[in-house]
């Protein structure tokens, strides 16, 4: 009330006022005003922030600093495995360099030892002073068919450099006929190469006494003309390494620019099984303790249903370009698919075809190419003994490319063995989900050129190159 003073005394009476009029008043009260003091000033407020705003900008942050976080932790992680997978590769290099220079090479590390493929334990059959025609029919037995019964048709398979492999027509007991394939020497052969025809005899006789689907089938063999002649089965599909190549699709000129994929008329799952075939006929070798010594694509013959098998034990070997072996001695060596032990020592185990079905497998990941196709056969010790190995192709998996690297083990007891390395191809061909050669099948082939079939040429330093013909 501003008509009120300070410190002033007041009486009051209370009147009650309404429509009617004025009613009696109340008791005279008296009241006494104090000294009033200064007005408090009203603090201003501070303003609230917006919890919404804050809140926005905090989660903002803590986002942009938890991906940079992690981005900085998975490019830390990638280092970490990339430094530790070059240091284990630059372990093993060194481990092989050293166990490769704590070997001695022979005083010609190209030469091999004087034994022959075969098994282990038994000797091979050495030249005796007995007429050839005898020494046949002691070495044939029970596997001899008669002259009569066999005819050389004109046709040529293949052979080698003193062998030769024809068509033949065979009739049977039973006086069915059968197309076959006859081995014989050509008249430039030599006295050892009779021993390598009849020692591939031997070992034909002993792994065919429990035959494998797997394995070439000897029928039999026969003497004709002075000469000794082995029969097998025919097998239609040629060699594979014929296969591979001639399964290549190429590009057309258009569409080059476009061609990413090794192309072929094969797909992933026929490459595997023949692998798988391949190491599965080899465990029935190593079994009876045989060893190859050349396992390689130009020594797998394919059947019916693209059927693997293993052949050539010593004889018909496609050596029309010299490239693949190295000449020493009257022998020929086909250095890029030996073992490191075989180079150096001339020791032919059942771990060295482990080795050598390492190199098979390049070959089929790469539909045929050539092994170490820029590294002379000369360097090939120096190369392979100072740790170096084939590089991943491009369509090789991971997983098959892991079993060529345990091929290539310096030690020979540190390879797989053929049982190991069977079980992991099934394992994959059991697996439909993945492609583990990454080949495009070409079955319609619409833009691309047909299959044509290379033109094998060799270079100066003696590797092989493939050319369109």
């Amino acid at each position: 009330m501003s008509f009120v003073g300070e410190l002033t005394t007041y009486s009051i009476r209370v009147f009650a006022v309404n429509n009617v009029g004025i009613g009696n008043s109340s008791f005279l009260v008296s009241a006494e005003t104090e000294l009033l003091s200064e007005p408090t000033p009203t603090p201003t407020p501070n303003p609230t922030p917006n919890p919404r705003t804050t809140d926005n900008g905090s989660n903002t942050g803590a986002i942009a600093g938890g991906v940079v976080g992690a981005i900085l932790f998975l490019i830390l992680l990638l280092i970490i495995f990339l430094w530790v997978r070059r240091r284990n590769r630059i372990k093993e290099h060194e481990r092989s360099v050293r166990l490769f220079q704590s070997m001695h090479p022979i005083e010609n590390p190209m030469a091999v030892s004087e034994t022959k493929p075969g098994q282990d334990a038994e000797p091979l059959p050495e030249k005796t002073d007995i007429p050839d025609e005898l020494s046949y029919i002691v070495l044939l037995e029970d596997w001899e068919i008669a002259s009569d019964n066999l005819k050389l048709l004109d046709k040529k398979l293949g052979g080698g450099q003193f062998g030769i492999v024809m068509q033949g027509l065979l009739t049977t007991a039973k006086g069915d006929s059968e197309v076959v394939a006859v081995k014989m020497l050509k008249d430039s052969a030599k006295e050892s190469d009779l021993q390598d025809l009849m020692t591939e005899l031997t070992i034909l006789k002993e792994v065919n006494k429990v035959p494998h689907p797997n394995v070439i089938r000897l029928i039999g063999g026969c003497p004709i003309g002075g000469k000794l002649h082995v029969i097998t089965e025919l097998c239609t599909g040629g060699s594979l390494r014929h296969l591979l190549i001639n399964s290549r699709v190429y590009p057309s000129e258009e569409n080059s620019s476009n061609y990413i994929n090794l192309s072929s008329t094969l797909n992933h799952r026929q490459l595997v099984k023949i692998a798988a075939d391949i190491s599965n006929g080899m465990v029935h070798l190593s079994s009876q303790k045989f060893v190859h010594r050349d396992l390689a694509a130009r020594n797998i013959l394919i059947g019916d249903d693209n059927m693997a098998k293993v052949s050539d034990f010593g004889l018909a070997r496609d050596v029309g370009g010299a490239e693949e072996y190295i000449r020493n001695n009257q022998n020929l060596l086909p250095v890029k698919w030996m073992a490191l032990e075989s180079l150096l020592h001339g020791r032919f185990t059942i771990a060295s075809d482990v080795w050598s079905y390492g190199v098979l497998l390049h070959e089929i990941t790469t539909l045929g190419e050539e092994p170490y196709k820029n590294i002379s056969p000369y360097n090939i010790v120096s190369h392979v003994g100072s740790g170096c190995r084939m590089s991943q192709s491009p369509q090789c998996s991971d997983e098959i490319y892991e079993i060529m690297t345990k091929c290539w083990k310096v030690d020979p007891a540190e390879r797989p063995t053929f049982e190991d390395i069977y079980v992991s191809l099934q394992n994959m061909l059991m697996d439909n989900e993945k492609s583990y050669i990454n080949i495009a099948q070409v079955i319609d082939e619409g833009t691309l050129t047909e299959t044509i079939e290379p033109k094998i040429e060799s270079t100066k330093d003696g590797s092989i190159r493939y050319t369109k013909a």
